[in-house]
């Protein structure tokens, strides 16, 4: 029996490390998430220290060190006063691939309105934003790119 439980042990550690080489070794890839929402609020004069640690947490950021762009500015493109562009820019170390990273994550994201919420407790707003629009980018980085 020790010998068929030893066996069965190294059967599925054997079949974990067939799973990881399956899948590729995890890169670390440069992510932007670019979120247009519409509030009343005036999200330049307001605090951002509250909203970079939602959105540390929410884009599952590990070290504030790779979050490298959380910029927000008035949006030109809009024909509203009101509307904000927010981009996020960090690094994330990753198996997934990265479009079904985008599809899945940054979707779910937008869909369970999780980004409206970060931009809503992060800045401690009387309404919630409305999301106008989003989009999502990445770029794969190399050892000499990461720093």
């Amino acid at each position: 029996k020790v010998e068929q439980l030893s066996m069965a042990l190294d059967d599925s550690t054997q079949a974990l490390k067939d799973m990881e080489l399956s899948e590729g070794r995890a890169q670390i890839y440069h992510f932007t998430f670019i979120g247009t929402i519409e509030t009343y609020d005036d999200l330049l004069e307001l605090d951002q220290s509250n909203f970079r640690e939602k959105i540390l947490d929410l884009f599952d950021i590990p070290y504030e060190k790779d979050l490298k762009t959380l910029k927000i500015e008035k949006d030109d493109e809009g024909q509203e006063e009101h509307q904000y562009k927010i981009t996020c820019e960090y690094y994330l170390k990753t198996k997934m691939d990265p479009n079904k990273y985008i599809n899945v994550e940054f979707e779910n994201i937008v869909e369970e309105e999780f980004f409206q919420g970060a931009v809503y407790h992060g800045f401690d707003l009387n309404l919630g934003p409305e999301l106008i629009r989003w989009e999502g980018k990445f770029k794969r980085l190399h050892q000499k790119d990461y720093k």
